[in-house]
């Protein structure tokens, strides 16, 4: 059997896009672009460059299952008669991703709040008041507290401006 024939037989495997097959850590730090950016790098230092090796996109970004989304969305609001309003209809749409960035953003706050109070700490072991390991470890808390709110800032920046670019190109 000839390759074009057998090639003609097989289905073309379906690509999926890799930020739907990462997980929370994955998207959270933005891992899932590494094997993309590695490959498009090796790309185009060998100028072999093309869309192909563009990732696929996700389907709830594609723009037929956005305008399908705020075109029912807008048909409900309609029913309102004079009262409907586009904004709340593009509020729907975005809910959940705000809600899901307030809660973010809110973690966010409580966590860089909590820096005075191991800076307060990291002060008495530098006078002598507390044990060093008491500064050592509010060091390292003081890190560890402003990379995740720095990450969980960054995640929320991510979901928004996401949500509002679906509804936008709706």
């Amino acid at each position: 059997m000839s390759v074009e024939r057998k090639a003609q037989q097989e289905p073309e495997a379906v690509r999926v896009a890799p930020e739907e097959q990462a997980g929370f850590v994955s998207r959270l730090l933005f891992l899932w672009v590494l094997p993309f950016v590695r490959d498009a790098w090796s790309a185009v230092q060998e100028k072999r460059f093309t869309a192909d090796l563009l990732p696929p996109i996700p389907a709830d970004e594609q723009p037929q299952h956005n305008i399908l989304k705020l075109r029912t969305l807008w048909d409900e609001e309609r029913k309102k008669g004079p009262a409907a309003s586009l904004s709340l209809v593009c509020l729907k749409m975005m809910g959940r991703a705000l809600c899901t960035c307030l809660v973010i953003m809110n973690l966010q706050a409580l966590l860089l709040m909590s820096g005075p109070l191991m800076v307060g700490q990291l002060v008495k072991a530098i006078q002598g008041t507390a044990p060093p390991s008491v500064g050592f470890l509010m060091c390292f808390l003081l890190t560890a507290t402003t990379a995740s709110a720095s990450i969980l800032q960054q995640g929320s920046w991510h979901i928004c401006s996401r949500s509002a670019r679906q509804c936008w190109l709706a």
